[in-house]
């Protein structure tokens, strides 16, 4: 039994309109997600980096100097700059550990949380250095120094293979606006009208 026959006209009258699945990355997870966490992770980073830079330049001259001036003056300042840095780099830690890194990120995450790691090592190293005075294993300090340049790397490579990926899978806009060469196609039509009239 057939309750209603269709029109030969109404499948010209209205197409389907397909609809496009949201944009996903390689492992299948949605790019808004990777897009805030990546914002998340840079502002945690670039927070704790400025604090670091400082420390390693009050670190340069101490180093220098170990062999020139008194020991245990020279072991109360590295413990004094262990302490310093010790709480920057755990508080990032912990709000590292609070982000939920999407698919895509784990790896990123995992080299940030082992950068932050091997820096807190490196303050403890300096710290225990101050409780014993003993300036003789002061270039400890610098082995969970040399392993966070390696997750720093490893950081950038990550983070840029995910910018990649987002790009591939997120088409860009088109610019908007005069003098760009590309209008969009309502603004188009009435420009179009203008010089026609």
């Amino acid at each position: 039994m057939v309750l209603q026959q269709r029109r030969a006209d109404d499948a010209d009258r209205f197409p389907p309109v397909p609809r496009r699945a949201p944009p996903k990355t390689s492992k299948g997870t949605s790019p808004v997600e990777v897009v805030h966490y990546l914002r998340a992770l840079s502002g945690l980073l670039e927070k704790v980096s400025e604090t670091r830079r400082d420390w390693i330049k009050q670190l340069q001259p101490l180093v220098a100097d170990a062999y020139h001036r008194d020991p245990t003056a020279i072991a109360r300042q590295a413990a004094t700059l262990g302490r310093e840095q010790i709480g920057p780099f755990k508080t990032t830690r912990l709000e590292l550990g609070r982000l939920r890194p999407p698919a895509d990120c784990v790896q990123c995450h995992a080299a940030a949380a082992s950068w932050l790691d091997h820096h807190v090592t490196a303050c403890e190293r300096l710290i225990r250095l101050g409780d014993i005075r003993d300036t003789k294993h002061l270039a400890s300090f610098r082995e969970p120094l040399d392993e966070a340049r390696l997750a720093a790397r490893r950081i950038n490579t990550e983070y840029a293979r995910l910018v990649a990926d987002l790009r591939r899978c997120v088409p860009r806009r088109a610019p908007s606006g005069s003098g760009s060469g590309w209008l969009p196609f309502n603004r188009a039509r009435r420009i179009k009208r203008r010089v026609e009239r």
